[in-house]
């Protein structure tokens, strides 16, 4: 085989390539919408499991920096420059005339990673050609014994030698080291950057990896015009770069390689080979695929069950049920690009049509086809395609469990209040029950029962100060007679004035903004001190019930209470961010007295400026660990010592307002904060190091509560603020606390859980959508594109809510959904609903009265955020944490009321704990808002739940559907209003918000199919009137009280026109739009009609008749789901059917003939009437097979 000219051939001809030039174009990637620039490199984190990555993100919309290369060392240089940018890459390219012309224009344009057309993107920027370098990538190569962590050039050596022709012998490369290189034992990946002598096109590299057998290490991925090459150096954490040296230059013998002619000639011949081979090799298996075994072979449901029975051509009983029951789940599993939940399936009617056809095949006795077509056999089929089929189907762990009766949680809630209200000793318990289970109203009870108030002080903590007020109404039913609310002194609300009078206001604020402590400073002095409710409020101390916000846990009068109750979740408040310092502020030298202010204290400036100067030295080599602030000499009692003088300098502000009167303190603050208005932050930083030091005593460890932004130098600082009466008895009672969580407060809790059934409650959920809050929450920074597709899903919200209101009476719909959504909505949309957004629901009690709830969307928090509060609540953990900045997928359930567990995907963090916060926020935040106490709802008073996001949430639900269930159609948003008719020029009139124009109602008409109005309409006894179900998701909800009406503009000449309408008021109302009526008569009950039958008088035209009872189809787009009745005309025909709708709009019924097979036979060649399966095949319906047919 040849492999190139030797290396001394190449170095004894020497060519000359000064002058010649090439190019290397830069990639970087942009900022997105939500200001996340992607990354284009690998993020590694060790962990006591192994290694975990974070990949590459997704770079489509770049900015491109063409680079003009001369030279081997012109490309070195480039690579060396940006393998620190972690935001850059390179393209082989080559630029297009439309690239080059983009960027003439513009050097700074976006652009998309490219190189065919599309219709938004006309002009691709790249394309495939050719370019004067080359990296070559190799993946998982054995190290062979080499230590290439410190010997990587003898490791590249020997790769160049094993696996690479003899032409990049002793040839000049820059060599790196891949991301993952020194995370694998036994194996690595370097990538390797040549220059040619002259430019060289992919295609002739890309079939020189294929066709040498000296190439086959090489991944032949990178010779492609647009893929990515990656050249920064990868992000580690929780521990350093484990590679000393990640890339360098090998120097050869000369620095280009030089491909001879006679290689690209015999590498095109072995490409030409191989495919003529591999085209012998498909013809040879496609003719032996085609050697089918002797009977017949099907492949839908409906020929396999055509070959059920015993009998000439046919197969017996097992194979076709088994066959038939394996492509029916291949028909309905979840499409690739559009999931349609598996919950969906109607397996049990599916078992009945087989039933129904074994019965009717030929031969065999039923006593043993019934034992093919049991339950038990036929579950075990579906069961087996499943596991073949379904993505969605593995071990699923215990079902959520069965609710209890409310009267029994409430019992079992009384007894954990009560245990903790009587205990002697510091007990913590949590009861965490459904939302309305009445954990509050419990508590209440018992501590009246117990008249503990009268000689024990219990502080009960909640969300906010207007809760607290409201929750103190309550306990005046109770007989709670000193139950009392505590507040800031400057809160203010509706009915709640401010306990610190206007005038002190100000100086108070701006004292403690400053640091200082008011109460010393401002009130000693304020002439309102006596009378002050503040002052009050701090003095008291005695027995009673005290009802305040969640942050006074965290405050020294905590200390004072004997028993302390959270109310809903209070671990938000516990996350302290302390700001950000500039590490500028390490370099400078305060001034520092003594705590008496009497004189400089030397010892302390000396002390701080040794522990500053260590500490800037750490900075220098900062890596996220514990071993720069050891390898600088910072110690805990250093760290310790600098705290306290940090404190010591800034509670002398304090005690100089002391001594000040009121109006000279501002000079006196301003004066302090030139020198130390950052003292109390450098106190907190001290103070979380100092931690971090004393658990770091053996080995590095990870910094949780600091982190260093390199590029500005800001250290930015998070810890957990502990509970500061930790050790009293504690309750906590909350509907969706994470115990993980509470744990970081609490260590010690014990956790009840309590599921209350809600028997009256229907929760229905979207499968297919997650509905974010980036693609439903409007942003100025959106492109005009963006911005549409969130106007048109606002809209579709806009007209679930209008057509929820048409069957619901004011007040009875409740929306819940993010407070930008929520804005974005009309007026007229929100109107008569009772709405809120996410993050403001929480124990609010509104919503017991709504009879359809809907929650729209799924808060989430960002990954760094979520990583954030971790790393601020678990600051102090030994175990430290896997932080890898951005969420992953793993496997989750969704469960059907009846327990069935249907495996899903659901966003997640690698790390438990930061997982758990994602899950507080989201999840909790989903259960949460239900607020309509569905576990108290009766037969008199239902409600029903619709979650518009397809977060797998942790309780049995309903019902499943897709989202576009659940968009109203614009026909049904018409009929909603109260009249519809199928003339789409009238309806455009009609309502010109719906459809502008004539021409759109037709196109509308024609794409999504309306309800002919006459022929579809059935008759619906014993209610009265015309039933049109006028909103296709049943989940919505539907009126069963329309009537029909005909009409005629004046003027037309047209046949009259239908219309339904839920009164002649109301259709009347529609119709003004359209002019002058000539004539309108209402057909509904009683009526005679040819094309709508009528239910008291029999036809003359009994053809016509049959055809509007047998019609199955109505052209909907989407299908209505309860089962339709339908009662045809007396006396000469008669049939009656059951009309069963499937996802995909096909039809199941079964029709009992009342006349002659012949008779009925003529009736359908005359009218044409199809007959739909199950499975959506429409058999031929031939006479000899009509009654199986029918």
């Amino acid at each position: 085989m040849p492999s190139g000219i030797s290396a001394t051939e190449n170095h004894l001809r020497k060519p000359d390539f000064t002058g010649r030039t090439g190019e290397l174009l830069v990639i970087r990637t942009v900022s997105k919408g939500n200001g996340k620039r992607p990354l284009l490199t690998k993020t590694l984190t060790k962990t006591a499991d192994g290694w975990h990555k974070t990949s590459y993100d997704k770079a489509f919309q770049i900015q491109v920096e063409p680079r003009e290369i001369a030279s081997f060392d012109a490309l070195v240089a480039t690579l060396d420059e940006i393998k620190f940018d972690r935001h850059a890459m390179i393209l082989r390219g080559p630029l297009t005339e439309a690239g080059r012309t983009a960027l003439a224009e513009n050097p700074n344009a976006i652009g998309l990673r490219r190189k065919n057309k599309s219709k938004e993107w006309p002009n691709p920027w790249f394309q495939e050609g050719a370019v004067q370098w080359e990296m070559l990538d190799f993946d998982d190569l054995p190290t062979d014994g080499i230590d290439y962590k410190h010997e990587p050039e003898r490791f590249v050596r020997h790769v160049v030698k094993n696996h690479l022709p003899d032409c990049y012998h002793d040839v000049s490369c820059w060599w790196q080291l891949s991301a993952s290189a020194g995370t694998k034992e036994g194996v690595t990946g370097v990538h390797l950057v040549y220059w040619h002598h002259q430019p060289v096109s992919t295609d002739v590299l890309r079939g020189l990896t294929q066709a040498n057998e000296d190439r086959d290490a090489v991944d032949p991925a990178l010779y492609q015009a647009v893929q990515p090459h990656y050249t920064a150096r990868p992000i580690f954490t929780n521990c350093p770069d484990p590679i000393p040296r990640r890339d360098g230059v090998l120097r050869g013998k000369v620095d280009a390689v030089v491909l001879r002619l006679s290689d690209i000639i015999d590498t095109r011949k072995k490409i030409h080979e191989k495919k003529v081979k591999a085209k012998r090799q498909k013809r040879v298996a496609s003719a032996r695929r085609n050697q089918v075994t002797q009977g017949a072979i099907s492949s839908s449901v409906a020929g396999c069950l055509a070959l059920m029975g015993d009998g000439d051509g046919l197969q017996g009983f097992r194979r076709p049920i088994r066959d038939a029951v394996f492509f029916w789940t291949m028909e309905t599993r979840p499409a690739q690009r559009k999931e349609r939940h598996p919950a969906r399936r109607n397996w049990p009617k599916f078992k009945d049509f087989i039933r129904s056809s074994a019965r009717a095949a030929p031969g065999g006795s039923w006593s043993r086809i019934k034992e093919r077509v049991c339950d038990a056999a036929l579950d075990q089929q579906y069961q087996s395609a499943r596991q073949k089929l379904d993505d969605t189907f593995g071990d699923a762990p215990d079902a959520p469990p069965q609710g209890i009766p409310l009267a029994q949680a409430e019992t079992a809630i009384r007894e954990v209040v009560r245990e903790v209200l009587i205990a002697d000793e510091p007990i913590a318990r949590a009861v965490i029950a459904t939302v309305g289970a009445g954990k509050t109203e419990q508590a209440f009870r018992e501590i009246a029962a117990l008249g503990i108030w009268r000689d024990k002080r219990v502080h009960m903590y909640v969300p906010t100060v207007v809760l607290a007020a409201e929750e103190l109404e309550r306990t005046q039913d109770h007989g709670i007679e000193n139950a009392r609310i505590h507040r800031s002194r400057d809160f203010k609300a509706e009915g709640i004035e401010p306990l610190c009078d206007e005038t002190m206001q100000p100086v108070a604020k701006v004292v403690e903004e400053a640091g200082g402590r008011v109460r010393e400073t401002v009130c000693s002095k304020c002439k309102f001190a006596e009378a002050c409710g503040w002052m009050k409020q701090g003095a008291d101390d005695g027995p009673g019930l005290v009802i305040m916000p969640a942050d006074y846990s965290l405050l020294p009068t905590a200390k004072k209470a004997d028993v302390q109750i959270f109310d809903e979740s209070f671990w938000q408040k516990g996350i302290r961010r302390s700001g950000k310092l500039d590490t500028n502020v390490f370099a400078q030298l305060p001034t520092i007295r003594t705590r008496d202010n009497t004189q400089h204290d030397h010892d302390a400036e000396n002390d701080l400026h040794t522990a500053n100067s260590k500490l800037r030295r750490a900075i220098e080599f900062w890596d996220g660990t514990t071993a720069p602030l050891v390898a600088s000499g910072l110690t805990p009692e250093i760290a310790k010592r600098a705290r306290g003088i940090n404190h010591q300098r800034a509670d002398l502000l304090t005690e100089l307002l002391k001594k000040t009167p009121l109006d000279a303190m501002s000079k006196i603050i301003s004066r302090h904060q030139k020198e130390h208005a950052t003292a109390r932050r450098e106190a907190e930083l001290w103070s979380i190091l100092a931690t971090e030091l004393e658990l770091a005593t053996d080995a590095p460890r990870q910094i949780m509560g600091v982190i260093l932004d390199q590029g500005d130098g800001v250290l930015h600082m998070q810890r957990r603020a502990d509970l500061k009466a930790p050790d009293i008895p504690t309750l906590v009672l909350d509907a969706t606390a994470e115990p993980e969580i509470l744990r970081a407060f609490l260590p010690k809790i014990e956790v009840k859980r309590f599921n209350v059934a809600a028997p009256h409650q229907r929760i229905i959920q979207i499968d297919d959508a997650q509905l974010g809050k980036s693609a439903i929450v409007p942003n100025e920074d959106d492109t005009p594109a963006v911005a549409k597709t969130k106007a048109n899903k606002i809209q579709k919200l806009e007209r679930v809510l209008e057509v929820a209101r048409a069957s619901h009476s004011d007040g009875a719909v409740g929306l819940n959904t993010y407070k930008g959504t929520e804005e974005a909505l009309s007026p007229e949309a929100l109107s008569g609903v009772i709405h809120d957004h996410f993050g403001n629901i929480s124990g609010k009690d509104g919503y017991r009265d709504v009879a359809l709830h809907i929650t729209a969307g799924r808060p989430e928090p960002k990954a760094l955020d979520a990583e954030r509060m971790a790393r601020a609540l678990w600051y102090d953990s030994p175990e430290p944490l896997t932080l890898t900045g951005s969420y992953g997928d793993e496997d989750d359930w969704r469960w059907s009321s009846e327990g069935e567990a249907i495996k899903c995907h659901r966003r997640s963090h690698l790390d438990r704990r930061v997982d758990a916060i994602r899950r507080q926020v989201t999840t909790a935040a989903l259960l949460q808002s239900d607020r309509t106490r569905g576990i108290r709802r009766t037969a008199e008073n239902p409600v029903t739940w619709l979650v518009l996001t397809n977060e797998p949430l942790p309780i049995r639900v309903n019902e499943f559907c897709s989202i576009d269930d659940i968009w109203p159609t614009r026909f049904e948003v018409a009929a909603s209003r109260g009249a519809a008719c199928s003339n789409a020029k009238h309806m455009a009139l009609m309502h010109p918000d719906l459809w502008a124009t004539a021409d759109v109602a037709m196109n509308d008409k024609k794409r999504n199919g309306w309800p002919e109005i006459g022929s579809t309409l059935i008759t619906s006894a014993p209610e009265k009137g015309w039933v049109i179900p006028y909103i296709g998701s049943s989940y919505i909800g539907s009126d069963p009280s329309f009537q029909m009406f005909e009409y005629r503009v004046t003027g037309a000449r047209t046949a009259p026109t239908r219309v339904v309408s839920k009164s002649a008021a109301a259709a009347r109302h529609c119709l003004e739009k359209l002019g002058t009526l000539a004539t309108f008569v209402d057909i509904g009950e009683g009526a005679t009609d040819v094309d709508a039958p009528s239910v008291s008088e029999p036809d003359e035209q009994p053809l016509r008749d049959l055809n509007s009872c047998l019609s199955p189809t109505p052209s909907v787009s989407k299908p209505a789901r309860p089962v339709i009745k339908v009662e045809p005309p007396e006396p000469r025909w008669g049939a009656t059917g059951d009309a069963c709708w499937n996802d995909d709009g096909l039809v199941w019924g079964s029709v009992v003939p009342l006349v002659t097979l012949e008779d009925l036979w003529r009736a359908v060649q005359e009218l044409h009437v199809s007959y739909f399966m199950v499975t959506g095949l429409p058999p031929p319906l031939e006479q000899n097979r009509l009654s199986a047919v029918m």
